[in-house]
């Protein structure tokens, strides 16, 4: 379908769209309450927000403008011009990854938290004009959903989405972190304030759940810009993607250099300096990276996974705000029953 405000418009600014979609249940679109699913499109990607039962992940994700997720039932239906921003590709990703932070998947509400409410959050962000109010008005009569049979939950309201940006729904891309053992992971090299913010004040959510709007909150290395993470999970798991966050405001203190090593839990600095490892990449200068694809011959069974960030972009220290984990559990052995 033609967009004809896909284009940078010739002041300099690029245009924010969004695409509306709705189904064709008879009650989703009865006269002056239609019910809605909805995206902000910029920069050729659109971003969009859904819900997770059990994930403490972000539930903010994107995917190729007017092409829903697979196997949900939402359809395109109309594309609305909201504005322009003065905003670039990468200061997009940044103000996108700021709201990661806050748009939590297990905290999606088809009332007062769904995706309309993102794109709204997200359009004032970026043209300072909100959505038009007809997008999201069934939220704001949410009692009636329940008198026309509408179960007010995530699954009902929005196509179940894997708790990270850009990753395939699929059984093999399940959100690890209730598999990990977050009393177990250990870091080293990090500063001791770093480690109560990551691992006391947050324990309930670890260190890979650590989406938060509080900009000190952050993992940050100590002596130099090195990190040695140590992730023990409570059964043998099948890894397939990770993503590590950078704070927005990281700068040259985003890690670069990132080595993986599986099923080496007494690994420490002079051993993954000599060692070969199972997988290394170079991360972009971006506060919200893209997902990193491991090999499945080397991540296959992995009980332990070790990750040393080697080096950063110049700076002294380095810091990081998240880590996400992606694959699927294989059995049900307890690691911590055989300690």
């Amino acid at each position: 379908m033609g967009n004809s405000h896909s284009e940078e418009v010739p002041n300099g600014h690029f245009p924010v769209c969004l695409n509306v979609y709705n189904t064709d249940e008879p009650f989703a679109n009865t006269p002056g309450f239609g019910i809605f699913h909805s995206g902000v499109v910029v920069h050729g990607t659109e971003y969009t927000f859904a819900g997770h039962e059990t994930s403490h992940s972000t539930g903010v994700f994107s995917h190729p403008p007017q092409k829903p997720p697979p196997g949900s039932q939402w359809q395109f239906k109309e594309q609305v011009f909201i504005g322009n921003t003065k905003y670039t590709k990468p200061q997009v990703g940044q103000i996108v990854d700021e709201l990661k932070r806050t748009f939590i998947a297990n905290t999606y509400s088809i009332v007062s938290r769904n995706c309309n409410h993102f794109a709204d959050a997200l359009c004032v962000e970026l043209t300072g004009k909100n959505i038009p109010g007809w997008v999201n008005r069934a939220a704001k009569v949410g009692n009636t959903l329940k008198k026309i049979g509408l179960d007010p939950t995530p699954r009902t309201a929005e196509p179940q989405q894997p708790p990270a940006p850009a990753v395939a729904t699929t059984p093999e891309m399940a959100d690890l972190f209730p598999y990990t053992n977050a009393a177990g992971v250990e870091c080293l090299n990090c500063t001791s304030e770093s480690v109560a913010r990551v691992f006391a004040k947050n324990k309930k959510r670890g260190l890979f759940s650590l989406f938060t709007k509080e900009e000190k909150q952050f993992l940050e290395s100590d002596t130099d810009e090195q990190l040695l993470i140590h992730v023990p999970f409570t059964q043998n798991v099948k890894l397939n993607q990770l993503q590590i966050f950078a704070p927005p405001t990281a700068g040259n203190a985003s890690p670069k250099g990132i080595k993986l090593f599986a099923n080496q839990p007494s690994l420490n600095f002079d051993d993954v300096s000599s060692c070969p490892p199972a997988q290394e990449f170079t991360l972009p200068l971006e506060a919200a990276a893209e997902p990193l694809v491991l090999k499945v011959a080397k991540f296959a069974n992995v009980n332990h996974l070790t990750i040393f960030v080697e080096s950063n972009y110049g700076s002294a220290t380095t810091r990081i705000a998240s880590l996400a984990l992606f694959g699927v559990p294989l059995a049900s052995t307890n690691m911590k029953q055989l300690s």
